[in-house]
């Protein structure tokens, strides 16, 4: 976030540190601000300063994951510069069910990956929280099933036509990690 560089890093006096020499040394040679995921190597950058959640940060975290994708606990993200991170979380969770998913989740049992419309009603009113807003996910592709003599009737091009415009925002069908701000009460013993 440029705002935290240039409001809380540009301004400080390296001199004040106990590291003094090695520390002004870096802060000295440059300071290169970016909202961006930098590449520290390709860049030369000595170090950098992160706020939020990475998607490494899940495999620290509980995970709900639905098994019913081929992909299952391998989550694939996209950065906000357009490039894929996918990680392998590991699963606290499992089900084959879509609501069954929704509902661990709601109960606070972990993190999802899910579709958005999954959660549609819970994140309007604030029951769960989406994790790494800046990132999403790749698109997921939808496909309208018939048998080879109805695809060209018109009821079911006409029911094509329907989801096409109901669903015409992408993001509304794509997925993204969520948590329930709930938090899972302990176990009685």
């Amino acid at each position: 976030m440029v705002g935290l560089g240039a409001l809380a890093v540009v301004g400080l006096d390296m001199r004040e540190h106990d590291a003094a020499p090695a520390v002004d040394d870096v802060g000295r040679r440059q300071r290169k601000l970016s909202d961006g995921f930098i590449d520290l190597i390709e860049q030369g950058i000595d170090v950098a300063v992160r706020i939020g959640l990475l998607p490494a940060d899940l495999l620290a975290h509980a995970c709900i994951v639905y098994t019913e994708l081929a992909t299952r606990n391998a989550w694939t993200l996209v950065t906000p510069d357009g490039s894929q991170v996918t990680v392998r979380v590991p699963a606290a969770f499992q089900t084959n069910s879509s609501e069954g998913v929704r509902a661990a989740t709601l109960a606070g049992l972990g993190i999802t990956y899910s579709p958005h419309f999954l959660f549609a009603g819970a994140l309007a009113r604030g029951d769960v929280v989406r994790l790494l807003p800046d990132w999403s996910a790749p698109p997921l592709p939808i496909h309208l099933l018939c048998t080879p003599e109805r695809r060209g009737a018109a009821k079911v091009r006409a029911f094509g036509d329907h989801l096409a415009a109901a669903w015409g925002d992408p993001g509304a069908l794509s997925a993204a990690p969520a948590r329930s701000l709930r938090r899972r009460a302990p176990a009685q013993r």
